[in-house]
């Protein structure tokens, strides 16, 4: 553990360097920094990820922090440690991490792997609940197209948990490089739909290698990605509603891919 350094101003450049990091999108992917806060979620950092610097406020217990490696430890008066986080009750600690860029091309593709992409998601909550679960349920790899919110906004990286640490998640790439890594690979296609050629979920073959597609919260997956699906499944709501949570509905199809893949 590196010595802890006091700061009370508020305008000190590191702590002005937070509370923009905390905020603008543009300067994380710049400084290749995001944040995590909490102190599970902190301790959960495995050795891989570099951690840059850890902040806590006065009032934490400095013992409870078991991470190692940090470049520096910072400790703030608790209200100026409130200005830097995200949250209406912050537990009194935050890290500041190096991104680990995932590369398309050199992710495994496993002859019964299970693999997630998601399609223009664009609510955090949903995103990083959907980490969480894919994380939970054996996930081997996650995709995110282009179009999808920005996978290390405080509230994404709150809802994981800590998942997205243990998650090869690749970024920024088209749909169409998804496919056709998916197809090279031998990988089947499943995506949710709504229409006669749609099977239920539980009728899907998801024992063997796939590629799951969930799309966009409002939209539904697009034209591009129904067309080139070997399989499209729907999950029946005899309630009447037309559609779920993105999230809810992306659990919903984690649970059954676990399900045939546990049972008996």
């Amino acid at each position: 553990m590196v010595n802890s350094k006091f700061i009370s101003s508020g305008s000190n450049p590191i702590i002005k360097n937070i509370q923009v990091l905390q905020a603008k999108k543009n300067e994380r992917k710049k400084q290749g920094i995001f944040l995590i806060e909490g102190i599970r979620s902190v301790n959960e950092i495995p050795s891989h990820y570099e951690i840059d610097t850890i902040v806590m406020s006065d009032l934490f217990d400095e013992s409870e922090l078991k991470v190692v490696g940090t470049k520096q430890n910072i400790v703030v008066p608790s209200e100026l440690f409130k200005t830097m986080s995200g949250t209406e009750t912050p537990q009194g600690i935050l890290a500041l991490v190096k991104m680990k860029e995932f590369i398309l091309n050199k992710i495994e593709a496993k002859p019964q792997g299970f693999y997630l992409l998601l399609e223009n998601l664009q609510d955090p909550g949903n995103l990083g609940t959907i980490i969480r679960t894919a994380y939970g349920f054996g996930v081997e790899a996650i995709f995110l197209t282009k179009g999808c919110v920005d996978l290390y906004s405080p509230k994404t990286v709150r809802s994981t948990m800590g998942a997205l640490l243990h998650v090869p998640i690749v970024v920024g790439e088209n749909l169409e490089d998804y496919i056709e890594w998916a197809k090279k690979n031998g990988l089947t296609l499943y995506t949710t739909a709504l229409d006669e050629t749609a099977c239920k979920v539980a009728e899907a073959d998801f024992v063997k290698g796939h590629v799951l597609i969930i799309g966009n919260e409002g939209n539904g997956v697009s034209n591009e990605a129904l067309e080139v699906a070997d399989q499209k499944v729907y999950i029946p709501m005899p309630g009447g509603l037309e559609s779920l949570n993105a999230s809810i509905a992306a659990s919903i199809c984690m649970y059954e891919v676990m399900r045939q893949r546990t049972q008996g």
